[in-house]
């Protein structure tokens, strides 16, 4: 026995140093170890019939017991911190809801907050069980509290590239189509960006997404307005020339000041964006997902769609994914009574209906697509090619489709294109705005490009003499030629870019579930034949990507 009270007796005095000393959780809890271990070895030591006598008789009853006492005292400590913390984290998170006076999103009408956004948000609230009212602010203050308030929530938020990064976000609920608007009467023609710039003054509103966008792209020109309703004014009283909005903006404010929206005429579209309810970083994000998901059922079960067409009756709302084409064909491109036809949209199609997706597919221009699916999750863009400066932009499913990109000229010109510099030494070369060729070809040391919107006006250049070659694919020839009147052999390949392959981008971020479903019906499809049997529809005789 008196071996093991030596070691119980030499546990004791490093327990009780190692507790007197503890200023960290970690050394406390190590002592609390000790303390379990000295419990176990005095129920061993009971079964010594001398050792409660020896015990009593020596200071380690004393010491044991003062330290007992502490250490009770610890643990009840303990516990209540964590009761309190546990509390603290069931606490209800307290969200302020902000919006501005933005019809027909979100407007006051007699002193009622009404709007698809703003019916829309009541909706989520109630939902939620969250009471309170919506303030109602000039969208310059609450942009500020947005960004420097921890518990503010912000709509309807266009979610830009300057922005992206600065909030959290739920939604979309709206989708914000900017275009530059002028008097009816005016002679002003605005055919790209650099024309807009010579104009004497373009009203926008103060902290608007415009505003952002335009000064990025080095606009000197503005005129900062407080609301609509003033920058229409500056329009009428011949003090700017053009203004930038929405048409269902233009039209609730135009007719709140008694006019008609007949009165001007867009002129110039500029970009569009999706919009959301913006949460300043501290709102946690649980409170987020509330949301989010609050949105998600609502689009499900209709209730946002009556919302939507109740106050912007025609317009399509954003869905739960945003499906981007382009005018490309033959692989996506209008044909009759507004429909869209090619192989990559009969591919989606019938993806779509494998995953049991209901949203529409929507035409689009290649750079308002591409933009809004660089920056927004749960949105799709086909057909895209799948270049390395690409590849860590978006995530991809496909490949859909394969072409090779060449420098073509009309057969009875006379050009010859043997290489790049032959390239570059001609007045003008064709190409499509934003696609990957006109990058490329910038790189490469490219001064002599003209940019239009679609494939279709490329060729029409071409052949009207207006450049003297034009950058298309081997796929596009035979439909493009055809369908302006023409035969395939008047045009003639010169050197290759490249071979690509083109695939269906989705935003970064957006949720695994629809891409690992994209993935999966694409792979079905070109194990049951469907894939096959599209593709040799349109490229009888061409090996399939």
């Amino acid at each position: 026995m008196d071996h093991f009270f030596r070691i119980y007796s030499f546990k004791i005095y490093c327990w009780d140093l190692i507790f007197q000393s503890s200023q960290h959780i970690q050394w406390l809890l190590f002592s609390l170890k000790i303390t379990i271990s000295l419990v176990k070895d005095f129920l061993k030591l009971l079964a010594f019939p001398d050792f409660l006598f020896i015990f009593a008789k020596s200071n380690l009853s004393l010491k044991l017991m003062n330290s007992f006492k502490q250490i009770s005292t610890l643990v009840l400590t303990a516990v209540c911190l964590l009761l309190i913390g546990a509390c603290k984290k069931d606490k209800v998170f307290k969200l302020t809801v902000l919006t501005e006076d933005y019809a027909p999103y979100n407007y006051l009408d007699n002193g009622q907050l009404k709007g698809s956004s703003a019916d829309l948000v009541k909706n989520i609230m109630n939902n939620l069980g969250e009471g309170g009212n919506i303030e109602v602010l000039q969208w310059n203050a609450a942009y500020v509290w947005l960004q420097t308030e921890t518990n503010i929530a912000l709509f309807t938020t266009d979610r830009t590239p300057e922005r992206n990064d600065l909030f959290k976000w739920a939604g979309p609920i709206a989708r914000i189509d900017n275009d530059f608007f002028a008097l009816t009467t005016s002679a002003i023609v605005i055919a790209d960006l650099d024309a807009a710039k010579a104009v004497n003054g373009i009203a926008v509103v103060n902290g608007y997404s415009e505003q952002e966008m335009l000064e990025s792209n080095g606009f000197q020109n503005l005129v900062m307005c407080q609301d609509m309703q003033e920058a229409l004014q500056k329009l009428f009283d011949n003090e700017v020339d053009l203004i930038v909005e929405s048409q269902f903006a233009v039209q609730y404010a135009l007719q709140n000041m008694g006019h008609s929206y007949g009165e001007v005429k867009n002129v110039f579209v500029l970009q569009s964006y999706l919009s959301y309810v913006a949460f300043n970083k501290g709102v946690p994000d649980d409170v987020v997902g509330k949301w989010q998901s609050q949105i998600d059922a609502l689009k499900d079960n209709g209730t946002f769609n009556q919302l939507y067409q109740q106050y912007i009756s025609g317009d399509i709302p954003p869905g739960k994914v945003q499906i981007f084409t382009e005018e490309n064909p033959p692989q996506n491109y209008s044909c009759n009574n507004n429909s869209l036809c090619g192989s990559a949209v009969e591919i989606v199609n019938d993806i779509r209906s494998r995953t049991g997706l209901q949203d529409p597919i929507r035409l689009e221009n290649w750079n308002n697509a591409y933009n809004m699916t660089l920056i927004n999750p749960n949105t799709v863009l086909f057909s895209t090619a799948r270049t390395e400066a690409r590849e860590s932009l978006f995530e991809w499913v496909g490949p859909i489709c394969k072409n090779i990109t060449y420098f073509y000229v009309r057969t009875n010109s006379g050009i010859s294109v043997g290489n790049f510099d032959e390239a570059k030494a001609l007045s003008g070369i064709g190409v499509v705005s934003g696609w990957w060729t006109e990058q490329m070809l910038i790189d490469s040391g490219f001064m002599n490009l003209q940019a239009f919107e679609s494939p279709q006006e490329v060729l029409m250049q071409l052949m009207e003499d207006h450049v003297q070659a034009s950058v298309l694919s081997n796929i596009s020839i035979p439909f493009l030629t055809q369908s302006a009147g023409y035969q395939q052999d008047d045009v003639t390949a010169q050197i290759a870019l490249k071979t690509s392959l083109l695939y269906i981008a989705f935003g970064l971020n957006s949720t695994s579930g629809y891409v690992n479903a994209w993935t999966d019906a694409l792979e079905q499809m070109k194990q049951d034949g469907t894939f096959a049997a599209i593709w040799n529809t349109w490229y009888p005789g061409s090996p399939m990507p």
